[in-house]
């Protein structure tokens, strides 16, 4: 998405300071903005998904390009594991609710039951049961391991040695959405945040921002 920025009232300050001025006014209205961006991107995205502050904020970069005025605000990431939403794996008559590969391990399973399902609150305030699926641990290398959420995908039937054919069923890993994905269902009140914080800004560099020239 691209947004123009209009700088209004240029024709009253033009004769009053110098463009250097004037330029050092924009470039501080443009940086004042991008940071409010960045919070309220944020604050709009952690209201409805059950994301961490911390975790969302080394997302979103800003970077303002002082010499052509014009910023950038990315927002990466890949999709996110549905162990990261307070996965809990539920059994019969108890749920289990653990955080990483080791307390998971180390938890007693003395209590064998059938699973019914995985909880999870993707969305803030509303958590809801998966069925067919189960918490484990899995190995991304020789040395690392990470709590997941899987499920069994069936393939194409494949040959087996007795010359029937048989169904292979490979292990998937379940996440949802990537953060940029979450920030852009949102595009709409972002543009109409961004034109309005730019306007009050500058409106500020025009009655008193001059006054800071030196800055």
């Amino acid at each position: 998405m691209q947004i123009d920025l209009q700088i209004k009232g240029l024709e009253g300050i033009q004769q009053k300071l110098s463009p250097q001025l004037i330029r050092r006014g924009i470039t501080r209205a443009m940086d004042d903005t991008l940071k409010s961006v960045k919070t309220q991107i944020s604050s709009i995205v952690r209201k409805k998904w059950a994301i961490k502050k911390s975790d969302l904020d080394k997302k979103i970069e800003v970077r303002l390009n002082k010499h052509e005025l014009s910023g950038v605000i990315s927002i990466t990431g890949k999709p996110i594991s549905l162990s990261y939403f307070g996965a809990r794996q539920k059994f019969s008559s108890y749920s289990l609710s653990v955080s990483s590969p080791k307390k998971f391990m180390r938890k007693d399973f003395k209590k064998k039951q059938k699973s019914s399902g995985v909880s999870v609150e993707i969305i803030r305030g509303s958590r809801r049961t998966l069925s067919k699926v189960w918490m484990g641990v899995v190995m991304r290398d020789t040395s690392t391991q990470y709590l997941g959420v899987f499920r069994f995908k069936e393939s194409d039937q494949i040959p087996r040695g007795d010359g029937k054919k048989g169904t292979h069923a490979r292990l998937i890993a379940m996440r949802v959405f990537t953060y940029p994905t979450m920030v852009k269902r949102n595009l709409a009140a972002l543009h109409d945040f961004i034109i309005a914080k730019f306007d009050a800004r500058w409106a500020h560099e025009l009655s008193e921002g001059w006054k800071h020239g030196k800055k």
